[in-house]
Protein backbone atom coordinates (compact mmCIF):
# COMPACT_ATOMS: atom_id res chain seq x y z
CA UNK A 1 0.00 0.00 0.00
CA UNK A 2 1.30 3.44 -0.89
CA UNK A 3 2.00 5.77 2.03
CA UNK A 4 0.80 9.40 1.86
CA UNK A 5 4.39 10.51 1.35
CA UNK A 6 4.74 8.13 -1.62
CA UNK A 7 1.66 9.65 -3.23
CA UNK A 8 3.12 13.13 -2.75
CA UNK A 9 6.38 12.11 -4.43
CA UNK A 10 4.49 10.49 -7.31
CA UNK A 11 2.38 13.60 -7.88
CA UNK A 12 5.45 15.79 -7.87
CA UNK A 13 7.26 13.47 -10.29
CA UNK A 14 4.24 13.42 -12.62
CA UNK A 15 3.99 17.21 -12.67
CA UNK A 16 7.72 17.74 -13.25
CA UNK A 17 7.84 15.05 -15.95
CA UNK A 18 4.89 16.57 -17.81
CA UNK A 19 6.52 20.01 -17.77
CA UNK A 20 9.86 18.60 -18.93
CA UNK A 21 8.20 16.61 -21.72
CA UNK A 22 6.44 19.72 -23.03
CA UNK A 23 9.67 21.70 -22.94
CA UNK A 24 11.56 18.96 -24.78
CA UNK A 25 8.88 18.55 -27.44
CA UNK A 26 8.74 22.25 -28.22
CA UNK A 27 12.51 22.70 -28.19
CA UNK A 28 13.18 19.61 -30.34
CA UNK A 29 10.68 20.75 -32.97
CA UNK A 30 12.39 24.14 -33.17
CA UNK A 31 15.93 22.81 -32.93
CA UNK A 32 16.34 25.03 -29.87
CA UNK A 33 19.49 23.71 -28.21
CA UNK A 34 19.06 25.89 -25.12
CA UNK A 35 15.47 24.70 -24.71
CA UNK A 36 16.62 21.09 -24.99
CA UNK A 37 19.31 21.79 -22.38
CA UNK A 38 16.62 23.21 -20.09
CA UNK A 39 14.57 20.04 -20.56
CA UNK A 40 17.62 17.92 -19.69
CA UNK A 41 18.00 19.88 -16.45
CA UNK A 42 14.34 19.25 -15.62
CA UNK A 43 14.68 15.52 -16.26
CA UNK A 44 17.82 15.46 -14.11
CA UNK A 45 15.75 16.86 -11.25
CA UNK A 46 13.07 14.21 -11.81
CA UNK A 47 15.68 11.43 -11.81
CA UNK A 48 17.29 12.70 -8.61
CA UNK A 49 13.97 12.89 -6.77
CA UNK A 50 12.96 9.40 -7.93
CA UNK A 51 16.35 7.94 -6.98
CA UNK A 52 16.45 9.53 -3.53
CA UNK A 53 12.90 8.35 -2.82
CA UNK A 54 13.73 4.85 -4.09
CA UNK A 55 10.62 5.27 -6.23
CA UNK A 56 9.47 2.20 -8.25
CA UNK A 57 9.37 4.36 -11.40
CA UNK A 58 12.98 5.47 -11.07
CA UNK A 59 13.79 3.47 -14.20
CA UNK A 60 11.27 5.55 -16.17
CA UNK A 61 13.02 8.75 -15.08
CA UNK A 62 16.29 7.29 -16.38
CA UNK A 63 14.68 6.49 -19.74
CA UNK A 64 13.24 10.00 -20.01
CA UNK A 65 16.61 11.53 -19.14
CA UNK A 66 18.34 9.33 -21.72
CA UNK A 67 15.84 10.43 -24.39
CA UNK A 68 16.42 14.10 -23.55
CA UNK A 69 20.21 13.78 -23.62
CA UNK A 70 20.01 11.94 -26.97
CA UNK A 71 17.94 14.82 -28.33
CA UNK A 72 20.65 17.14 -27.04
CA UNK A 73 23.35 15.05 -28.71
CA UNK A 74 21.52 15.20 -32.04
CA UNK A 75 20.60 18.88 -31.98
CA UNK A 76 23.97 20.12 -30.68
CA UNK A 77 26.05 17.54 -32.56
CA UNK A 78 27.57 16.66 -29.20
CA UNK A 79 29.73 13.58 -28.72
CA UNK A 80 29.88 14.32 -25.00
CA UNK A 81 26.09 14.13 -24.71
CA UNK A 82 26.02 10.85 -26.59
CA UNK A 83 28.72 9.37 -24.37
CA UNK A 84 26.72 10.54 -21.37
CA UNK A 85 23.68 8.53 -22.52
CA UNK A 86 25.70 5.34 -22.81
CA UNK A 87 27.40 5.96 -19.45
CA UNK A 88 24.05 6.71 -17.79
CA UNK A 89 22.51 3.49 -19.08
CA UNK A 90 25.57 1.42 -18.19
CA UNK A 91 25.77 2.83 -14.68
CA UNK A 92 22.12 2.00 -13.93
CA UNK A 93 21.76 -1.23 -15.92
CA UNK A 94 20.68 -3.12 -12.79
CA UNK A 95 17.55 -0.94 -12.69
CA UNK A 96 16.38 -2.57 -15.92
CA UNK A 97 16.26 -6.26 -15.02
CA UNK A 98 12.51 -6.81 -15.43
CA UNK A 99 11.26 -7.45 -19.00
CA UNK A 100 9.43 -4.16 -19.63
CA UNK A 101 12.22 -1.89 -18.34
CA UNK A 102 14.77 -4.10 -20.10
CA UNK A 103 13.11 -3.56 -23.48
CA UNK A 104 13.12 0.19 -22.89
CA UNK A 105 16.81 0.00 -21.92
CA UNK A 106 17.75 -1.97 -25.05
CA UNK A 107 15.83 0.45 -27.29
CA UNK A 108 17.79 3.45 -25.95
CA UNK A 109 21.11 1.64 -25.88
CA UNK A 110 20.64 0.53 -29.47
CA UNK A 111 19.65 4.02 -30.57
CA UNK A 112 22.62 5.64 -28.83
CA UNK A 113 25.05 3.11 -30.31
CA UNK A 114 23.59 3.70 -33.77
CA UNK A 115 24.08 7.44 -33.40
CA UNK A 116 27.65 6.88 -32.22
CA UNK A 117 28.40 4.51 -35.11
CA UNK A 118 27.15 7.06 -37.63
CA UNK A 119 29.24 9.82 -36.04
CA UNK A 120 32.45 7.84 -35.76
CA UNK A 121 32.02 5.60 -38.83
CA UNK A 122 33.15 2.75 -36.56
CA UNK A 123 31.85 -0.57 -37.87
CA UNK A 124 32.45 -2.31 -34.53
CA UNK A 125 30.08 0.13 -32.81
CA UNK A 126 27.51 -0.52 -35.55
CA UNK A 127 27.86 -4.27 -34.92
CA UNK A 128 27.10 -3.63 -31.24
CA UNK A 129 24.05 -1.56 -32.21
CA UNK A 130 22.74 -4.38 -34.42
CA UNK A 131 23.38 -6.95 -31.68
CA UNK A 132 21.45 -4.89 -29.12
CA UNK A 133 18.49 -4.54 -31.48
CA UNK A 134 18.53 -8.29 -32.15
CA UNK A 135 18.38 -8.92 -28.39
CA UNK A 136 15.47 -6.51 -28.17
CA UNK A 137 13.56 -8.24 -30.95
CA UNK A 138 14.17 -11.65 -29.36
CA UNK A 139 12.57 -10.38 -26.14
CA UNK A 140 9.47 -9.23 -28.06
CA UNK A 141 8.05 -12.15 -30.10
CA UNK A 142 5.16 -11.66 -32.50
CA UNK A 143 2.45 -11.65 -29.83
CA UNK A 144 4.28 -9.06 -27.71
CA UNK A 145 3.02 -5.47 -27.56
CA UNK A 146 6.51 -4.18 -28.48
CA UNK A 147 7.10 -6.60 -31.36
CA UNK A 148 6.41 -3.97 -34.01
CA UNK A 149 8.67 -1.34 -32.50
CA UNK A 150 11.48 -3.86 -31.97
CA UNK A 151 11.21 -4.98 -35.61
CA UNK A 152 11.31 -1.37 -36.76
CA UNK A 153 14.34 -0.61 -34.59
CA UNK A 154 16.24 -3.58 -36.00
CA UNK A 155 15.23 -2.75 -39.57
CA UNK A 156 16.43 0.85 -39.24
CA UNK A 157 19.74 -0.18 -37.66
CA UNK A 158 20.41 -2.77 -40.37
CA UNK A 159 19.56 -0.14 -43.00
CA UNK A 160 22.19 2.27 -41.70
CA UNK A 161 24.70 -0.56 -41.35
CA UNK A 162 24.09 -1.47 -44.98
CA UNK A 163 24.37 2.01 -46.44
CA UNK A 164 27.17 3.29 -44.17
CA UNK A 165 29.51 0.29 -44.36
CA UNK A 166 28.35 -1.18 -47.67
CA UNK A 167 27.04 -4.28 -45.91
CA UNK A 168 24.66 -5.49 -48.61
CA UNK A 169 23.52 -8.47 -46.53
CA UNK A 170 22.38 -6.05 -43.80
CA UNK A 171 20.60 -3.92 -46.39
CA UNK A 172 18.80 -6.99 -47.76
CA UNK A 173 17.74 -8.02 -44.25
CA UNK A 174 16.58 -4.48 -43.57
CA UNK A 175 14.34 -4.55 -46.65
CA UNK A 176 12.87 -7.91 -45.58
CA UNK A 177 12.19 -6.75 -42.01
CA UNK A 178 10.67 -3.42 -43.05
CA UNK A 179 8.52 -5.14 -45.69
CA UNK A 180 7.24 -7.44 -42.95
CA UNK A 181 6.53 -4.43 -40.71
CA UNK A 182 4.67 -2.73 -43.57
CA UNK A 183 2.52 -5.81 -44.23
CA UNK A 184 1.54 -6.05 -40.54
CA UNK A 185 0.66 -2.52 -39.38
CA UNK A 186 1.23 -1.99 -35.67
CA UNK A 187 -0.84 0.62 -33.80
CA UNK A 188 2.18 1.41 -31.61
CA UNK A 189 4.51 2.20 -34.55
CA UNK A 190 4.22 5.26 -36.80
CA UNK A 191 3.09 3.80 -40.13
CA UNK A 192 4.37 6.81 -42.05
CA UNK A 193 7.83 6.26 -40.55
CA UNK A 194 7.75 2.58 -41.55
CA UNK A 195 6.78 3.41 -45.14
CA UNK A 196 9.42 6.14 -45.39
CA UNK A 197 12.14 3.85 -44.01
CA UNK A 198 11.11 1.07 -46.40
CA UNK A 199 11.23 3.54 -49.29
CA UNK A 200 14.74 4.58 -48.26
CA UNK A 201 15.80 0.93 -48.05
CA UNK A 202 14.41 0.09 -51.49
CA UNK A 203 16.08 3.17 -52.97
CA UNK A 204 19.43 2.29 -51.38
CA UNK A 205 19.22 -1.28 -52.65
CA UNK A 206 18.48 0.06 -56.13
CA UNK A 207 21.54 2.31 -55.97
CA UNK A 208 23.97 -0.21 -54.42
CA UNK A 209 23.06 -3.65 -55.71
CA UNK A 210 24.98 -4.84 -58.77
CA UNK A 211 21.83 -6.46 -60.14
CA UNK A 212 19.53 -3.58 -59.17
CA UNK A 213 15.98 -3.72 -60.44
CA UNK A 214 13.81 -0.81 -61.51
CA UNK A 215 11.11 -2.33 -59.32
CA UNK A 216 13.07 -1.12 -56.26
CA UNK A 217 13.02 2.47 -57.56
CA UNK A 218 9.30 2.26 -58.31
CA UNK A 219 8.64 0.74 -54.89
CA UNK A 220 10.62 3.53 -53.21
CA UNK A 221 8.61 6.22 -54.99
CA UNK A 222 5.32 4.52 -54.09
CA UNK A 223 6.26 3.99 -50.45
CA UNK A 224 7.44 7.55 -49.96
CA UNK A 225 4.19 8.82 -51.50
CA UNK A 226 2.15 6.63 -49.15
CA UNK A 227 4.30 7.76 -46.23
CA UNK A 228 3.34 11.35 -46.97
CA UNK A 229 -0.33 10.40 -47.17
CA UNK A 230 -0.12 8.60 -43.82
CA UNK A 231 1.91 11.28 -42.04
CA UNK A 232 0.44 13.14 -39.09
CA UNK A 233 1.03 16.83 -39.74
CA UNK A 234 1.53 17.37 -36.00
CA UNK A 235 4.26 14.73 -35.75
CA UNK A 236 7.88 15.89 -35.46
CA UNK A 237 8.79 13.15 -37.97
CA UNK A 238 6.71 14.64 -40.78
CA UNK A 239 9.32 17.11 -42.03
CA UNK A 240 11.91 14.33 -42.22
CA UNK A 241 9.46 12.18 -44.18
CA UNK A 242 8.72 15.10 -46.51
CA UNK A 243 12.44 15.75 -47.11
CA UNK A 244 13.05 12.05 -47.78
CA UNK A 245 10.14 12.07 -50.23
CA UNK A 246 11.68 15.01 -52.07
CA UNK A 247 15.07 13.32 -52.21
CA UNK A 248 13.57 10.09 -53.55
CA UNK A 249 11.70 12.01 -56.23
CA UNK A 250 14.98 13.70 -57.19
CA UNK A 251 16.71 10.33 -57.51
CA UNK A 252 13.81 9.11 -59.61
CA UNK A 253 14.24 12.09 -61.93
CA UNK A 254 17.99 11.46 -62.23
CA UNK A 255 17.33 7.86 -63.23
CA UNK A 256 14.38 8.40 -65.57
CA UNK A 257 14.56 12.08 -66.72
CA UNK A 258 10.85 12.31 -65.91
CA UNK A 259 10.25 16.05 -65.51
CA UNK A 260 7.14 15.45 -63.38
CA UNK A 261 9.33 13.81 -60.73
CA UNK A 262 11.66 16.81 -60.70
CA UNK A 263 8.77 19.26 -60.33
CA UNK A 264 7.35 17.21 -57.46
CA UNK A 265 10.79 17.01 -55.83
CA UNK A 266 11.23 20.78 -55.89
CA UNK A 267 7.77 21.28 -54.40
CA UNK A 268 8.38 18.77 -51.57
CA UNK A 269 11.82 20.18 -50.77
CA UNK A 270 10.49 23.74 -50.80
CA UNK A 271 7.85 22.77 -48.26
CA UNK A 272 10.34 20.88 -46.08
CA UNK A 273 12.90 23.71 -46.00
CA UNK A 274 10.30 26.43 -45.50
CA UNK A 275 8.69 24.60 -42.58
CA UNK A 276 12.02 23.87 -40.86
CA UNK A 277 12.80 26.58 -38.27
CA UNK A 278 16.01 28.54 -38.83
CA UNK A 279 17.28 27.29 -35.46
CA UNK A 280 16.86 23.63 -36.43
CA UNK A 281 20.13 21.82 -37.11
CA UNK A 282 18.66 20.29 -40.30
CA UNK A 283 17.80 23.65 -41.88
CA UNK A 284 21.08 23.89 -43.83
CA UNK A 285 20.79 20.30 -45.04
CA UNK A 286 17.29 20.89 -46.40
CA UNK A 287 18.25 24.14 -48.05
CA UNK A 288 21.12 22.36 -49.77
CA UNK A 289 18.75 19.67 -51.03
CA UNK A 290 16.40 22.33 -52.37
CA UNK A 291 19.26 24.21 -54.03
CA UNK A 292 20.38 21.05 -55.87
CA UNK A 293 16.85 20.36 -57.08
CA UNK A 294 16.38 23.95 -58.25
CA UNK A 295 19.66 23.85 -60.17
CA UNK A 296 18.51 20.69 -61.92
CA UNK A 297 15.21 22.38 -62.74
CA UNK A 298 17.01 25.44 -64.08
CA UNK A 299 19.03 23.22 -66.42
CA UNK A 300 15.70 22.10 -67.87
CA UNK A 301 13.84 25.44 -68.00
CA UNK A 302 16.62 28.08 -68.00
CA UNK A 303 14.36 30.15 -65.76
CA UNK A 304 16.57 32.80 -64.05
CA UNK A 305 14.19 32.99 -61.09
CA UNK A 306 14.86 29.32 -60.29
CA UNK A 307 18.61 29.89 -60.49
CA UNK A 308 18.30 32.93 -58.19
CA UNK A 309 16.30 30.84 -55.71
CA UNK A 310 18.89 28.06 -55.86
CA UNK A 311 21.71 30.51 -55.12
CA UNK A 312 19.82 32.20 -52.28
CA UNK A 313 18.95 28.84 -50.72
Amino acid sequence: MNQPGDEGVSSRLDALTTRAMRTLTRASAAGDTQGIADAVTMFEEVEEIARQANHPDHWKSLINLADAVMAQAEAANSDDALNRVLNLLGLHEQSFRDPHPRLAFLAREGQALLMQALRTRDSSVMRRAVLVQRKRRKMAPRWHIEHGSSMFGLGITLFYSGVTFNELADLEESVAILESAERRPDPYVDRAAVLSALGNAHLSRYMKAADSSESDLLAALDEQQRAMEAADLASPNTLTILADFGSTLMRGYEETSDRALLDASVEALRRASAATPSTNYRKAERLNQLSSALRALNESTWDPDELDEAISA
